[in-house]
């Protein structure tokens, strides 16, 4: 008997269309900077110090806009931001602001270094199986559910980028979120003939 991973009830959402989305995500990964002081090799070739770091207004934008509906926060996506030697008071800043029940992670990063398949094989939330043994789906869920903030302002669909939605310096993230643009990139990633270049590829959506 075939088993279904078990993020195929995610991926399911994904089928209902382009308007069918939360009023904010539940994720929000904050790029706060972009500089890194290690050299990972899944991740990039060299040590980067460029200074591109989020300005601590827009951070407080940001934040002050979402606190009271995102459930869940990364301060990171493509750099480490615990260089940062404002880190602390940032952190201080959204736990001052968010949800009781909300979290402020970086351990996520570690989660996030799992896709769900590699060569012909899929993570079933414990281990890598063979894809005999499972029904893949290979929809993506992640723009109803996430989104990626650069530390310029630029919002990508997901964490893996996908493509650029608008930049929230000079507009509301809900503005954003709830526009058109957003909505027709939410039916393009599971559009074969439409789907950005980075999502073809995507190993965390199998594809």
């Amino acid at each position: 008997m075939k088993n279904y991973t078990n993020n195929s009830f995610s991926h399911m959402q994904a089928l209902i269309g382009g308007h069918v989305s939360l009023k904010y995500p539940q994720k929000l990964y904050l790029d706060i900077t972009q500089d890194c002081n290690m050299n990972c090799i899944m991740c990039r070739d060299k040590i980067t110090a460029s200074g591109k770091t989020m300005n601590l207004d827009l951070f407080k934008k940001i934040v002050d806009e979402t606190a009271s509906y995102v459930s869940s926060y990364s301060l990171f996506n493509w750099g480490e931001p615990l260089i940062l030697k404002d880190f602390r008071e940032r952190v201080e800043y959204l736990g001052s602001k968010k949800r009781k029940d909300a979290t402020i992670d970086n351990e996520g990063m570690f989660n996030d270094l799992y896709p769900t398949k590699i060569g012909d094989y899929v993570w079933d939330g414990n281990d890598y199986c063979h894809v005999s043994n499972y029904f893949i789906d290979r929809n993506c869920n992640a723009p109803f559910v996430s989104a990626s903030i650069g530390y310029n302002g630029d919002i990508y669909l997901c964490c893996n980028v996908g493509d650029l939605v608008d930049n929230v310096n000079e507009k509301s993230f809900f503005e954003i979120w709830s526009g058109e643009r957003y909505d027709t990139l939410r039916k393009d990633v599971n559009n074969v003939n439409l789907m950005p270049d980075r999502c073809k590829n995507c190993a965390w959506f199998n594809r």
